[in-house]
């Protein structure tokens, strides 16, 4: 047993050279290998004076491990194959420093193409298609928008107007009047019927001046009325409708006028009501007025009016007078703009949108949607307010059994136009 046993050791220790080789001389001889067979190759190469199209001797491309050192010759870590013999020096030798690179492998190459700028073109790219994404959700919500306006308007009872048949919508957009006029007339009866206007008011965008100015016609102007004579101011929407009632005014007081709105007393009250009603001064005799006309009990003072109140107000005439009347109805009207100012614009838009079908207009949907957008500066411009006749211009006199007035048009019409245009 002891004679096994110390034969075995002795067999171990003699065939020590014989095991298995470590890591360390793998790598060595795989080494001495690669060594052995880059020389060999060299060494054909010289022999057989292979010859490039550039008349230049082909010399085999260096090891995989360029930075390695050996003896085969000065030149090897320096040659090119000849597949990469046009290439430029800088973009296939090894760039140890650049950030990025992209690796061409051969079989037996291990070569690298200098890409550091890329990563700035990607950016670049990103930053475009990050751009273009954002016009185009802007572009989509601004159509939106647009197309939910023009829906809107078109719910109001349009008038065809052969003057908006060349209407451009980007020119109305980006096209800043100096001045825009727009004629309210309100009647006692259902929009559109054929009646007596009670409320003839001229309101001027001044965007020179930045105001709103609110002229009002009294209906007792003794005028002289295309096509019909002469008669109260008041029975030319009667005789001719709104077209007849502007011709009116251009003719006796020469006022330009670009648009009007019909409106009548149920949409007056659905308006005010969907604001939350109005502050007016109101003084004794008003408030006692209402307060027997309705069940109201309205304070004298400055006071909160409802839509049913405020009509009653503008229309009070029997204490006084039809100048004192038209007087409160640009109150109340400024008293609503003002409420427009002050309070959040989705409850002035919701009480808007509301009166739409109750309003007649000869403004296309078209430059409604456009001067919507345009107009939104306006609510923070100041009110203005004048009444025709001016003062001291006129006379009153009874024609044909009526009580009117007559004005002295050319120092009416001085006074119109100082008033809009200053």
């Amino acid at each position: 047993m002891n004679n096994n046993y110390n034969n075995k050791n002795q067999n171990i220790g003699q065939n020590n050279s014989n095991r298995r080789p470590t890591n360390n001389q793998n790598y060595n001889r795989s080494n001495i290998h690669h060594l052995n067979s880059t020389q060999r190759i060299h060494e054909n190469t010289l022999n057989n004076q292979n010859v490039s199209p550039n008349n230049q001797p082909v010399r085999n491309h260096p090891p995989r491990n360029p930075g390695q050192t050996n003896n085969i010759g000065n030149n090897v870590n320096n040659a090119r194959p000849p597949i990469y013999q046009n290439i430029p020096q800088n973009l296939y030798t090894n760039q140890i420093d650049d950030p990025i690179d992209i690796r061409v492998a051969d079989r037996n190459t291990n070569y690298r193409v200098n890409a550091a700028g890329k990563p700035k073109k990607r950016l670049l790219k990103r930053f475009l298609i990050f751009i273009l994404s954002l016009l185009i959700i802007a572009s989509i919500l601004i159509s939106a928008v647009f197309i939910g306006i023009y829906s809107l308007c078109s719910k109001m009872n349009y008038v065809d107007d052969y003057n908006a048949q060349n209407e451009n919508f980007f020119e109305l957009l980006f096209t800043k009047e100096e001045s825009y006029n727009i004629l309210l007339i309100g009647i006692d009866q259902e929009s559109g019927s054929v009646s007596r206007s009670d409320t003839m008011m001229l309101v001027t965008i001044d965007n020179k001046n930045e105001s709103v100015k609110l002229t009002s016609f009294m209906r007792d102007l003794w005028v002289s009325i295309p096509g019909h004579g002469e008669g109260r101011l008041n029975s030319a929407y009667a005789k001719g409708g709104a077209e007849l009632l502007i011709k009116t005014l251009k003719e006796n007081f020469k006022v330009q006028v670009d648009n009007y709105l019909l409106i009548n007393f149920e949409m007056f009250v659905q308006l005010i009501d969907g604001i939350g009603g109005i502050e007016v001064e109101v003084t004794k005799k008003e408030a006692n007025f209402i307060n027997e006309t309705t069940r109201a009990k309205v304070d004298s003072g400055k006071t909160t009016l409802s839509g049913e109140e405020a009509l009653i107000y503008c229309r009070i005439r029997k204490l006084d007078s039809d100048f004192m009347r038209t007087q409160r109805q640009r109150k109340v009207i400024s008293a609503i703009f003002e409420k427009a100012k002050s309070q959040n614009i989705g409850t002035t838009i919701k009480a808007g949108v509301n009166i739409l079908p109750l309003i007649t207009t000869n403004i296309s949907p078209l430059r409604i949607t456009a001067k919507s957008i345009s107009m939104i500066p306006v609510l923070k411009y100041e009110v203005e307010q004048l009444r025709v006749p001016v003062d001291k211009y006129y006379t009153e006199q009874r024609i044909n059994g009526q009580q009117v007035l007559v004005p002295n048009l050319d120092k009416n019409i001085e006074g119109i136009e100082n008033f809009i245009t200053n």
